[in-house]
Parts: C-alpha cells; structure tokens; sequence
C-alpha cells in the first residue's frame, strides 16, 4: 500500500482516507472519486462433518474459509455499464501485487473516465428527466387554468341568463299586475316583490359591474392566495 500510495503521490492524484464507519478509501483521479481497497484473498472448502455432527447436519456450516495469505488490489466501485472494466489485481501463481502497480495505476484512469462517462450520462438522463417533469406540470397547471377559466365563463353565463329570467319574471309581473283590479295595500306587496326582483337580477348580473366580475378571470390570485407564484 505503501508503494501505492507513492506511486498515486507521482502521478498527482490525491488519496482521500474515511473518516467515518462505512466510508471507502478514494483516490481522486482526474476529478472523479475512485474506490479502492487491498484485502487478502479468502479460500473457501466445503466443510467436513464430524461424527458428531453427521447427527445434526443442518446445524454446522456449509464451508470452511482460510486466509490464503494472497493479497488484491480492487477499484470498487466501477460503473454497473462497464462490464469489461478490469477491478482486481491479486497475487497468483506467477505473479504479485507489487509487481501490478503500474497496470493498477492504468485501470484507475480507466476506471475514472468510466466513472465520468457514467456521471455525465446520468446528469444528462436527470436534465431530461426534469425538464419532461417540468413540461408535463406546464401542461397540467395550463389544462387547469383553462378548465378553471371554462367553469368560471360559464358561471358568468348562468348568473346573466339567470338575471335576464329575473327581469323577464318583473316585467311580466308588472304587466298582470296592471290588468288586475288590486287594492292598495295589495299593489304595495306586488311593488315590493318587484324592487327586490330587481335588485336581485342586479346583483346576479355579472355586466352590472363588470369589472368586479371578470377580475377573478383575470387574477385568480387576488381571490385564492395560495395561487400565487
């Protein structure tokens, strides 16, 4: 590790050490966060009953695992994409890990340029995945702003044809009352109706004051804070 390190300190990459359970050793190379690690290599046998465990099978362990003194070198965490990417160095028949520095060193560049094609494509995927999610809440909030709209028209539609009834109704009214022989607290009644009638059409009528009644059109905000942006 030692001649790792001074070998990574020549190439100026900067080896970050963890601080915390759970974090990784990394090298920093050409900008991008390579993990790596030396572990030594763990043999694994099936394991052999004894006689008094052939009695309780289920109970003893299905290997035995010994240090094989064999040391390796591993980038651990290359790209899911990069099957081909080269991970380990380890001792074997012929040759040692001291000896793999150099191609070691290699398939670290390799590994950070995979590392930074990987990133990039990501951050690309995560542009396109926001603007797609900004696009669609645009379309939602302006296929609400026209239903909003269509609903809010109509209502206006309702009142004033509503209204138009009204004054229809106090007009007709008038006319039956004059063909009527009424006394006079009788005419007081009908002439009550009639002025509530007619203030009442007013009111529903959205043209009496129009400006009021298109405002909330125009700025759903000024009557639904919440609206504002």
């Amino acid at each position: 590790m030692n001649a790792l390190f001074l070998a990574l300190e020549e190439q100026g990459y900067v080896v970050s050490w963890p601080k915390k359970d759970g974090e990784r050793l990394t090298v920093n190379v050409e900008g991008e966060s390579v993990a790596l690690s030396m572990q030594e290599v763990i043999d694994s046998e099936p394991y052999v009953l004894t006689p008094a465990e052939e009695k309780h099978s289920w109970r003893a362990p299905k290997w035995d695992y010994t240090l094989s003194g064999r040391l390796r070198l591993s980038i651990d965490n290359p790209p899911h994409s990069s099957d081909r990417l080269r991970a380990t160095w380890a001792d074997g028949r012929v040759q040692i890990v001291e000896n793999c520095i150099g191609d070691f060193i290699v398939g670290l560049k390799v590994a950070a340029a995979a590392i930074k094609k990987n990133r990039l494509e990501r951050e690309a995927w995560d542009r396109r995945w926001e603007e797609e999610r900004k696009k669609k809440e645009e379309q939602q909030r302006r296929a609400e702003e026209h239903k909003r709209r269509a609903e809010f028209v109509t209502g206006l539609i309702e009142k004033w044809e509503q209204a138009k009834r009204v004054r229809t109704f106090v007009t007709a009214l008038t006319e039956a009352a004059s063909q009527m022989e009424l006394s006079d607290d009788k005419k007081c009644d009908i002439q009550q109706v009639l002025e509530w009638s007619e203030k009442y059409a007013d009111l529903l009528d959205p043209l009496t004051d129009l400006p009021e009644s298109i405002d909330e059109f125009v700025h759903p905000e000024l009557k639904y804070p919440w609206l504002k942006r």
